[in-house]
């Protein structure tokens, strides 16, 4: 799902993509996406991590509350093992404060769901 969600990223305005734990990141503006299991058990979350240099916020804010949204609310998509996922924007897992990083960029997140089915 994660080269399913990095295809649909690079529709949109940044075409740096990476996967988190890549060895080296690519030049700002670049968006991370990591993967991590739903701590309430719901499925899949992916974090969408947005980084650009300290003078560009604005774009970063606009990029990271509304093209982010157009991109991965409700994306739809089938898995290699032929399941039909769907992403839901997570508010509680919403980190729209810019942050100053190591490699000198600020960031802002957003958490996207792909819920799992419930077996009984």
């Amino acid at each position: 799902m994660v080269v399913k969600i990095r295809t649909q990223l690079l529709t949109g305005s940044i075409k740096n993509i990476s996967v988190y734990g890549a060895s080296n990141l690519p030049p700002a503006p670049y968006v991370i996406i990591k993967q991590k299991p739903d701590r309430l058990g719901r499925g899949i979350v992916y974090k969408i991590y947005v980084h650009m240099m300290p003078d560009h916020q604005l774009d970063l804010e606009n990029y990271a509350r509304n093209e982010l949204m157009t991109l991965l609310d409700k994306f739809t998509a089938t898995t290699r093992f032929g399941n039909y996922k769907e992403l839901k924007m997570l508010k509680s897992e919403t980190e729209l404060l810019a942050v100053e990083n190591d490699d000198k960029t600020i960031s802002m997140a957003r958490g996207f769901l792909s819920p799992s089915p419930v077996i009984f």
